[in-house]
């Protein structure tokens, strides 16, 4: 087996030559995940009520992925510099994770309900957002929160009229 001495050590030329074959692989891969799933990111087509679900749970873990690097990046600032690199890095995160929300109700929305999509979905974002100000002991939060409950089951077993979903 040949061998390339590098700082006085003796490194087979197999395991020197891997970063240079596994680059252009990983740049494909990469290139290849993003347009494969290019379609959760975009605003048009529709979905089902079980990929609306698993997309939300994807949502999901990612706003909890970014809002922990949010709070971990806030809470190390004083100490190092590098934390405000995690806290972008967390900001990117949870946008991304908005977004994926944000275009699983439309889709899911525009099956259901095709002229009204883009209301049901502004009104839906809202009435979530408004959510999250209120107590648990307030009754009105109660309130809210149970129309939001009602109204996801709704997005996830409600049948749509449309056989083949494209999004």
């Amino acid at each position: 087996m040949a061998t390339k001495v590098v700082d006085g050590m003796k490194i087979p030329w197999t395991v020197m030559s891997v970063p240079v074959r596994v680059r252009p692989a990983v740049l494909n891969l990469f290139f290849l995940i993003m347009y494969k799933y290019k379609k959760i990111f975009q605003f048009s087509g529709t979905i089902n009520g079980t990929n609306y679900f698993l997309r939300q749970l994807l949502a999901a873990v990612f706003a909890f992925i970014g809002g922990f690097s949010i709070g971990i990046g806030i809470a190390g600032m004083e100490y190092t510099t590098a934390m405000s690199v995690l806290l972008l890095i967390g900001i990117v995160i949870a946008a991304a994770g908005i977004w994926v929300s944000l275009s699983t109700m439309y889709k899911r929305f525009e099956a259901l309900h095709p002229k009204q999509a883009s209301v049901y979905t502004i009104s839906l974002f809202s009435l979530q957002t408004v959510s999250t100000m209120f107590g648990n002991g307030d009754t009105i939060g109660l309130v809210v929160k149970l129309v939001l409950v009602f109204i996801g089951l709704h997005l996830i077993f409600a049948n749509s009229k449309i056989e083949n979903h494209e999004g």
